[in-house]
């Protein structure tokens, strides 16, 4: 019974690609795209 065992079921279930090591770490930053003032 390991705690990455558990956490890789729940990542699944959320529906999201396990990533090992990543998780730790927040997602980039997404280019934010300028608005058009029309």
């Amino acid at each position: 019974m390991t705690q990455g065992c558990r956490i890789r079921a729940s990542v699944q279930a959320d529906g999201e690609p396990v990533n090992h090591g990543k998780d730790d770490r927040p997602p980039p930053p997404k280019p934010t795209q300028p608005r058009d003032p029309s």
